[in-house]
């Protein structure tokens, strides 16, 4: 699912991977604001690629006001569910007869839809995977609906990661301003599973996990039996073939962590893994994160919202400030310029009577803290 590094954080890999799944023939990423009426397709896969899509939107756009139905009534079930089926929000009658269908979804082949949220703002503005069948593909279904809610928390985690990575890699375009930053605990590991370098991230988790441990000797060991023994056959298995051009992430499961819920395990082989004469000249790099993490951020942001009359964009400033104390970090998660933070910082001092960022903190601190009990 994780696609590659190499990508440009695009995520086409996964996109590919999940099509057939799904059987969709038109697969893609999409950021949509419902208030400017906007969208953007930055990845597409399937029979139609980016520029053709575009091109049939354009032509929408001159015959008829432009309107996506199924987006439009699909912000509710994202909000409830995490994902939306054209069905559930648009009657057939209605659709067939729309100049949404004419004009846009009949000259692309598609006549079901369906869309797993990824990022939800608090407002307005969606990222979500567009999943699209033809009318001889027919509808999703109970099948598609169970696929969705296994693998959605998977793939949030995953969007986030990439999206954050892909900041800092803008900001700093140096691996190592990647790794030390990356919103992951991340380290790079010989295969032998022996710690060669570690983010601050990677290192709380040792500190603190219950889940796994580093021993005298920097070996990285998971305290599970049968984790550990997954991760140590997908350290043989990218130690012994020829480098991939895709590097091919090895999920190991959800295990108990203490540390922020429940943890995933991704294993990515580097270049230098290719052929090593010795598992002890083959590099890999681990990346362990939270699949909670995500879905909390976005939880808090809406009970900062509520209880203290912030903007989305001013909460998630709060609450990503909380987590880094670092107003550049959080410029980067935000994909924002650090004097934007800025402002979203005065107008959260303004509003909730602090002055400075540790009252801020202890006062997220306590909400939070209280909405959780």
């Amino acid at each position: 699912m994780h696609g590659t590094l190499a990508e440009g954080m695009q995520m086409e890999h996964c996109l590919r991977l999940l099509a057939p799944l799904f059987g969709s023939h038109i697969t893609g990423l999409n950021t949509n604001d419902l208030a400017a009426r906007w969208a953007s397709y930055p990845v597409i896969v399937g029979e139609f690629d980016a520029s053709s899509l575009k091109a049939i939107a354009s032509d929408y756009e001159a015959k008829a006001p432009v309107e996506n139905l199924w987006m439009n009534r699909s912000v509710h079930g994202y909000r409830a569910q995490g994902y939306q089926y054209g069905e559930a929000v648009v009657t057939d009658s209605e659709l067939l007869g729309s100049p949404y269908y004419l004009h846009f979804l009949r000259p692309a082949g598609i006549r079901h839809g369906m869309a797993i949220c990824l990022e939800d703002d608090g407002s307005t503005r969606f990222t979500a995977i567009s999943l699209n069948r033809s009318a001889a593909q027919g509808a999703f279904g109970e099948r598609e609906f169970r696929l969705v809610r296994a693998l959605r928390p998977h793939l949030v985690n995953l969007y986030a990661l990439h999206r954050q990575l892909a900041a800092a890699q803008r900001s700093e375009r140096s691996f190592r301003a990647c790794f030390e930053r990356a919103p992951a605990a991340a380290a790079v590991i010989d295969g032998n599973g022996k710690v060669l370098e570690s983010n601050p991230r990677m290192e709380a988790l040792l500190e603190r996990s219950r889940a796994l441990d580093c021993n005298h000797a920097r070996l990285l060991r998971f305290r599970n039996p049968s984790v550990q023994e997954k991760f140590v056959r997908a350290i043989s298995s990218l130690s012994t073939v020829p480098f991939p051009p895709a590097p091919v992430p090895f999920v190991a499961g959800t295990v108990e962590s203490g540390f922020r819920g429940m943890l995933v395990i991704h294993l990515f082989a580097l270049p230098s893994a290719a052929n090593a004469p010795s598992l002890d000249r083959a590099r890999m790099l681990v990346m362990i994160s939270s699949l909670e993490e995500r879905e909390s951020e976005i939880e808090s942001c809406r009970t900062l919202c509520t209880a203290l009359g912030l903007t989305p964009s001013e909460a998630r400033t709060a609450v990503l400030l909380r987590t880094h104390h670092d107003l550049e970090q959080v410029a980067i998660e935000m994909r924002v310029a650090i004097s934007t933070v800025r402002t979203h910082m005065k107008h959260v001092f303004q509003k909730t009577g602090t002055a400075k960022q540790s009252e801020l903190v202890l006062l997220v601190d306590r909400l939070l803290l209280g909405a959780t009990l």
